[in-house]
């Protein structure tokens, strides 16, 4: 699972499927959608929407077929390129 924590809340953000965010915080956890809105767990409490969108986005190009390190992306868009001429 890619995670992030939150600069200022101290919370944890994790991608665990494609539209599925899970926010842990003071050993409570909530589930929530790519766009921050709550679905489930103890955690109610309000949450950053751009963080949920931002490890939401790390599934997408997972899933996606994007490679995650910089080689791998220089290789993606010189094929990219090489397609476009």
């Amino acid at each position: 699972m890619h995670q992030i924590v939150h600069p200022l809340s101290r919370a944890i953000y994790e991608a665990v499927a494609l539209d599925l965010i899970k926010v842990t915080k003071d050993g409570r956890e909530g589930f929530y959608t790519r766009d921050g809105e709550y679905l489930s767990g103890p955690l109610k409490q309000s949450v950053d929407p751009e963080m949920c969108r931002w490890v939401a986005s790390y599934m997408e190009h997972k899933h996606a077929g994007v490679g995650t390190s910089a080689r791998d992306r220089a290789g993606s868009f010189a094929a990219l390129k090489d397609d476009q001429q």
